[in-house]
């Protein structure tokens, strides 16, 4: 109907073509060119008739056959061209023979110069006989008189929009300095941009202080005279007649000139509000020239701009634009049954259910609401039924003479240029609410010849991408959900879009002749003879369905069945001008043979098939431009591949059967767009590959085997995006990598054995974008890193070893992520240069006072993070006058206990741009002024990253569910990290009743498969959830760290050897684990990957086996591949028959663990260098192989014991050793440097995760004291304790007392390596003390239970600080503004707490660098420890070593004083 111009458009920009008119034989070609002319005049007809007078059926009609036609003679075209394609390939006799008469054979070519006949004559006839040109002789008619719905439901629409007013009245009256403020709203057609305008512009508050107000209606039009004659009439309160319009260009522009005047005159010393309703330009001049207009008034004017378009905004907004958001389906329903119902009483009960769907149906649209709401007022059942089911045009012929229910929505689609409305029509055959891919549909756009330009200036797939930006400026189309950081396009997962159903509705409407439904009812009703052009088979009932002649021209054809189907071998022989086959949404498990017939096929789409070879009759698909085999069940991809030389489009993602890729691949010389990503198999890329010269995008993302590129990878110099994220394996690029000249786009992440970059990687001078996050060996950059001028974005988030030299980094950084990123810079003025900075996150940097100085001089900064740090806010911060968002979530801050420092304050409300500052810590939230908030909506997360994603206080029941089901994680591609951690719960509930629930939300939890870390924390489940127990090599494919922490209930593991990926894996705190008798992998598969596995707090596991049996009977070895174990805590643990071989020991306070000989792995396992072991049993055997080691560099063991239960006091450190063995000349000089040796020694006695050995009293960094360790020694039969931790205490604290006025001497550090002998233990000294439930002495409390709730608001989140296995510490504000620390203990652990506390020694312990331990509360199952709130950190961050986990801070740091 509404598609003429724009398929005689395409055919004209076709026949505009020289080299496709060359291949025409001259009679044909004489034809053709008459058509051509015809066609050209018929066109500037076709619009006018188009956009005036379209409703008329004859009109309908007439365009109708235009359609055909024009489709008819590209198929004839098509045959022509194809002729001339296959010609030079035939050999033969026949052929040779037929070719020196015609370059087809003879029967053919006359057949087809007959058809081109008639083609011709049918035009002519249709031109010259038509009654159109009669009507164009007739005054043409806008159909003005049609009322648009908008306008008549502006007083119903009201309904919903309070917060919208609310929030744009205060964008314009927050800057009341400003002259000129421009605010867009912004939305699609029908949702109330013009009822909420009025709702502003009538609105009496006190505080708008307006002398003028001014409405201008601007109709979709755009004239500067009539805008600034309208302003001027309405501000002198009387109608005026503008100038009148004169030919002279001069004359206008000196009439344009004298309004301007007029309008400062005017509008001189008023307060003005005015209202553009309706702008649609998107001329940047014109606009331009519109701003200037209003702002050379010099007057306090604000600007309300109603839009449908993001352009337009984008182009006049001083303000960003507000864009307006569907209505809730409550608020339609509000607004439908005010129409409906005109709120009367006794409504019937069936129609209000009726109803309720049909408002569901409006989608937040309040016009959409109005109009359904009318049709139905008053009327019988039939109707309401109607407005449930029927099609939205069907609605608007039948029953809304008037209201034109698409009104608005006809006046943009007529603006569209003409090969924009034939992509918007075939949106149309994909089904309502589909997920659209926009590479897929670029490239059915490119093979239905719909994008491209006459000159072909530039490619198709940019015009594709033009469009697609056109679409979605009005609306027509959105984006699902954007990934992105600071604008940054994630292009690990594609872009996908969807239409909102509103304007699929119209999209249907308008190409209701053009495309066909083939469902399961009958297909006759209104087909009136037609062929259709496009189809979308909804239901197959075998070979007749595509036999139809309703598909004898059809050009795209769709398939969507979820019944299994099979196809009959000669299924496509009669769609001979078929160009898209997609078959992704069916049930096909064969392809046919007569796929090969498809002889003009450029787009074929078998994604997610289960199809394991391809038909050889692909090989003729010779035409064939895109070909997408993603997901598919394919064994290997045929070498024929490389015969479809036209191939532009190749993609094999998630093929993970396939383990070679055919040398063939390399012919493909047009290819532009490879997709391999997780095809998990593929261990090697072939050179063939690197001949591919046309390639844009490579994307190679989780193919986790590929160990390195191809030695010639370089050749793909036109290569402009690579994506070789989580390609686990990959430890080096090769030294050709630096040809890649065009790459601007560039991502490494998750590379894990990545260690280097090439010094090539310097010359991709055009590169933009570089992530590297989570490449944790990666240990430099470059030396010439700072070359890459145009690099904007870097991401290096976990890059824990990269020493990161600021300087050394390009200085048009635009966005820069160095979270976890633990090698900064110490020097002052690091960041002095990266002044273009926008984004900036430091959190978890420790980043030094010096570096925080440097940040003032980022004055484009708009974000900085700087959470999870011990900091103090600079005052050079004061400068970033453009910083709109300061996170400072966990920060521990150098202010008073009982209040916020006035300095913070003092920063914080001199920056006056700032509108975010992100902190759960309650005494800043309450300091905070109005106007900044200190959280952030879902929609104002654009400067969150998104790939990790952390769902504290998990709960059973409804509540769990429903954050379960909101999270929906299966469609979340772009995670990498997960962290799902239950609530602690005091009170269970009855048994059999939570696992169920908490199985159910688990179950629902199910992440996407391309998670990498997963960490489970507090489940209360007794059984894990099908997606961790079944096929997680599918599922979890790409999982690399998994924590598994506080599962109380679980009595097995999961088949962790599924996990064919997994490097890191730690498992605490899971007291029903007794006895796994298949081993952690819970089968005979191995661990090949695994590289760190710690065993924390298992207190009745048994044993476990290092050996496993194959199928034919060999034994393997389960870690072979491991190079570090930790056991902790593991008291009756045993390795069978030895513990597994590895690089790194840590084991504390597991006796029976070292009772083996020595270890057991590979041949290729390296020996033993670090082995740390803390109250243990020690067989004479292990300690013989410990002797006998060559290749050890560090050994410390504390507080163990032999066979013959005598203590073990061994430290040998290289340090020392050389140290003893030397002269004692070196020895003060260790004395004098206490502080550095003090940091060597405490350095040695830390675990892996920054906890301190048990070799002292240690507190936590809230103050409290960690006696996780020593309540767990004290249940082992046999232990021995050494002076060792005091020796080293007494070291870094000098001043160290205790209440009876001991005090230890500095020693020098020969004396430490024999402490024990030395020193009697502090523990032995101190537990002859007594102590009560209320502490005598300075700043005691006493208090109960009501109050401590009190004071932590019920121990609420918000004010936790951190929690381990024993304890969860809160902060807490009593009546009088004292802060304390409250830790609670856990769940089950209130007993082990009580003797862990040891209080007496808390009593006695009374010194300037230690917290003073305030009172204790045992009640019931509550134990509590109460200590005053320290706020200066921890030791270990005073000595830069502090290492944060992922979003908490461990309790196992002691707290000192920073003087």
């Amino acid at each position: 109907m509404a598609t003429a111009v724009a398929v005689v458009d395409r055919l004209l920009r076709r026949l505009a073509s020289d080299a496709r008119r060359s291949q025409l034989p001259s009679d044909i070609d004489q034809h053709v060119a008459r058509v051509r002319r015809t066609l050209s005049r018929l066109r500037d007809v076709l619009v006018s008739v188009e956009r005036y007078f379209w409703v008329r059926t004859e009109v309908q009609d007439w365009m109708t056959m235009i359609n055909q036609i024009v489709h008819d003679m590209e198929n004839l075209l098509d045959e022509f061209e194809d002729q001339n394609d296959i010609e030079p390939q035939r050999s033969g006799c026949i052929t040779k023979a037929t070719s020196l008469c015609s370059p087809c054979p003879i029967f053919l070519y006359s057949t087809r110069v007959n058809r081109m006949k008639t083609i011709r004559n049918r035009l002519d006839l249709l031109v010259r006989n038509s009654v159109v040109f009669g009507m164009m002789q007739q005054q043409p008619r806008c159909y003005r008189e049609q009322t648009d719905i908008q306008e008549e439901s502006y007083r119903v629409a009201i309904v919903g929009r309070d917060g919208d007013k609310t929030k744009i009245k205060e964008l314009i009256l927050q800057n009341d300095a400003e002259t000129l403020s421009i605010i867009p709203i912004v939305g699609l057609v029908g949702l109330g941009k013009t009822t909420l305008a009025r709702l502003i512009f009538y609105d009496q508050g006190e505080e708008w202080n307006l002398d003028l107000r001014i409405w201008i209606d601007l109709n979709g039009t755009f004239d500067l005279r009539k805008i600034a004659a309208d302003i001027i009439s309405q501000a002198n309160e009387r109608k005026e007649e503008g100038p009148s319009v004169v030919n002279s260009s001069f004359e206008i522009h000196e009439n344009l000139q004298l309004l301007k005047n007029r309008l400062q005159e005017t509008l001189h010393g008023k307060r003005c509000l005015i209202v553009l309703d309706g702008l649609c330009s998107t001329d940047k001049r014109q606009l331009d020239e519109l701003k200037e207009m209003l702002r050379c008034t010099n007057m306090w004017i604000k600007v309300l701009v109603t839009t449908y378009s993001e352009i337009t905004a984008e182009l006049m907004h001083t303000f960003r634009p507000y864009k307006l958001l569907p209505l809730s389906e409550d608020d339609c329903w509000t607004i439908f049954s005010e129409n409906a119902f005109e709120g009367g009483s006794g409504v019937n009960a069936r129609l209000q259910i009726i109803g309720k769907h049909i408002a569901k149906r409006c989608d937040g649209v309040p016009a959409l609401a109005h109009f359904l709401g009318s049709i139905v007022h008053n009327k019988v059942m039939c109707v309401w039924l109607a407005a449930r089911d029927e099609p939205l045009w069907k609605l608007e012929e039948t029953f809304s003479r008037k209201a034109k229910v698409f009104f608005s929505l006809t006046q943009i689609y007529y603006d569209m240029p003409s090969a924009l409305k034939l992509c918007f029509l075939y949106l149309s055959i994909f089904p309502k609410g589909s997920v659209i891919d926009k590479e897929k549909l670029i490239r059915q756009w490119i093979a239905l010849d719909m994008v491209g330009s006459k000159h072909e200036t530039l490619p198709p797939y940019v015009h594709g991408e033009m469009y697609i930006q056109d679409l979605l400026s009005i609306h027509f189309l959105q984006v699902t959900k954007k990934y992105s950081a600071i604008g940054m396009e994630n292009r690990t997962t594609p872009t996908t879009l969807c239409m909102h159903n509103f304007v699929h509705d119209f999209a249907r409407h308008l190409a209701c002749n053009d495309i066909i439904i083939l469902d399961d009812r009958e297909m006759n009703g209104n087909a009136k003879n037609l062929s259709f052009h496009y189809a979308l088979l909804t239901y197959y009932k075998g070979q007749s369905t595509l036999s139809s002649s309703l598909l004898s021209k059809t050009r795209a054809l769709h398939f969507l069945n979820t019944e299994p189907i099979k196809l009959h071998e000669e299924a496509f022989e009669l769609l001979k001008h078929l160009r898209v086959l997609n078959l992704s949404k069916s049930c096909i498990g064969k392809i046919p043979a007569s796929i090969g017939h498809l002889k003009y096929l450029r787009y074929l789409d078998i994604s997610g098939l289960k199809v394991q070879t391809l038909p050889s009759s692909m090989s003729t698909l010779i035409d064939l431009e895109a070909l997408d085999l993603s997901n598919t069940s394919l064994k290997e991809l045929p070498s024929f591949i490389g015969s479809l030389e036209k191939l532009k489009y190749l993609n094999l993602q998630g093929c993970h059967i396939v383990q070679n890729l055919p040398s063939t691949l390399g012919h493909l010389q047009t290819l532009e767009h490879l997709r391999l990503s997780c095809c998990y198999d593929v261990s090697e890329l072939s050179e063939s590959l690197c001949n591919l010269d046309d390639l844009r995008f490579f994307d190679l993302s989780s193919c986790t085997e590929i160990p390195q590129l191809p030695p010639s990878f370089g050749n793909l110099m036109n290569l402009e995006d690579l994506n070789l994220s989580s390609c686990l394996n990959l430890k080096q690029l090769p030294e050709s990598f630096g040809n890649l000249y065009f790459l601007r786009f560039l991502n490494m992440s998750n590379c894990y054995e990545l260690k280097q970059l090439p010094e090539s990687l310097c010359n991709l001078l055009k590169l933009e974008v570089l992530m590297l996050r989570r490449c944790r060996r990666l240990q430099n950059l470059p030396s010439s890193f700072g070359d890459i001028q145009n690099l904007r974005i870097l991401d290096l988030i976990g890059c824990e070893a990269l020493n990161v030299i600021i300087g050394m980094l390009p200085t048009n950084l635009e966005y820069l992520n160095l979270q976890q990123c633990l090698k900064l810079p110490t020097s002052p003025n690091c960041f002095n240069n990266l002044t273009r900075l926008k984004f900036l996150n430091l959190s978890q940097c420790r980043p030094t006072i010096d570096c925080l100085e440097s940040l003032g001089y980022l004055f484009n900064l708009e974000y900085l993070n700087l959470s999870q740090n011990l900091l103090a806010i600079p005052v050079p911060i004061l400068r970033l006058h453009k910083l709109h968002t300061l996170d400072l979530t966990g920060c521990a801050f150098e202010h008073p206990s009982h209040s916020v420092s006035q300095m913070f304050l003092d920063i914080i409300h001199q920056m006056a741009g700032l509108k975010f500052l992100l902190t759960k810590d309650p005494m800043i939230v309450a300091c905070l002024p109005p106007y900044i908030r200190c959280s952030v909506g879902i929609d104002e997360n654009w400067h969150i990253t998104t790939d990790e994603l952390v769902i504290p206080d998990l709960t059973r029941g409804s509540r769990g569910l429903s954050i379960a089901e909101s999270a929906n994680l299966q469609n979340r591609p772009e995670l990498r990290f997960l962290k799902l951690e239950w609530a602690n719960t005091s009170h269970p509930d009855v048994h059999g009743v939570v696992e169920d629930l908490d199985e159910e939300v688990l179950e629902k939890l199910q992440p996407h498969w391309s998670l990498e870390h997963f960490e489970l924390a507090g489940y209360s489940g007794f059984a894990w959830p099908t997606w961790m127990m079944n096929n997680m090599v599918n599922l979890l494919p790409n999982l690399v760290s998994l924590h598994l922490f506080f599962l109380g209930n679980c009595k097995h593991l999961p088949l962790l050897g599924q996990l064919i990926n997994l490097r890191h894996l730690h498992i605490k705190d899971m007291p029903n684990l007794v006895n796994l008798e298949m081993g952690l992998s819970g089968g005979p598969r191995p661990f090949k990957k695994l590289t760190h596995l710690k065993l924390e707090i298992l207190l009745n596991l048994e044993e476990l086996p290092i050996l496993s049996t194959t199928d034919n009977g060999n034994e393997q070895f389960m870690f072979p591949a491991l190079e570090e174990l930790s056991v902790l805590f593991c008291p009756n643990l045993m390795f069978k028959p030895s513990l597994p071989k590895c690089v790194k020991y840590v084991i504390k306070n597991s006796n029976l663990i070292l009772s083996c000989g020595e270890p057991l792995g590979p041949l290729s396992s390296p020996s033993p260098v670090n082995i740390m072991v803390t109250g243990c049993r020690i067989s004479s055997s292990w300690l013989d192989w410990l002797e006998s080691l060559k290749t050890i560099e560090k050994i410390v063991i504390d507080t163990c014991v032999g066979d013959d239960g005598e203590a073990i006091n061994y430290l040998m450190l290289h340090e020392i050793k050389c140290t003893q063995e030397s002269s004692s000349s070196k020895i003060p000089n260790e004395t004098t440097n206490q502080s550095s040796s003090g940091t060597k020694i405490l350095h040695e006695l830390t675990n892996q995760d920054g906890s301190f050995k048990n070799t002292g009293h240690v507190m936590d960094s809230s103050g409290w004291q960690t006696f996780g360790e020593s309540s767990l020694q004290s249940s082992q039969k046999k232990q021995a304790t050494t002076g060792l931790g005091t020796s080293i205490i007494r070291k870094i604290f000098p001043r160290f007392n205790t209440t009876w006025g001991q005090s230890a001497e500095p020693i020098t550090s020969s004396a430490v390596s024999m402490a024990s002998m030395e020193t009697p233990p502090i523990s032995h000294q101190l537990s002859r003390s007594k102590m009560s439930a209320q502490i005598p002495g300075v700043c005691s409390l006493n208090l109960s239970l009501k109050q401590v709730q009190k004071a932590t608001q019920k121990f609420s989140h918000s004010l936790r600080l951190s929690y381990g296995e024993f304890w969860t510490v809160y902060k807490g504000i009593l009546p009088d503004n004292q802060t304390i620390v409250v830790r609670r203990a856990a769940q089950g652990y209130a007993q082990i707490a009580k003797v862990d506390t040891q209080v007496q020694l808390l009593s006695a312990i009374n010194h300037w660098s230690l917290v003073k331990f305030l009172c204790f509360i045992d009640k019931a199952n509550e134990f509590i420890m109460i200590s005053e709130y320290v706020l200066n950190g921890s030791l270990r961050e005073h000595l830069h070593v502090l290492i944060y986990p992922q979003a908490h801070i461990r309790n196992s740091w002691i707290l000192i004083n920073a003087y």
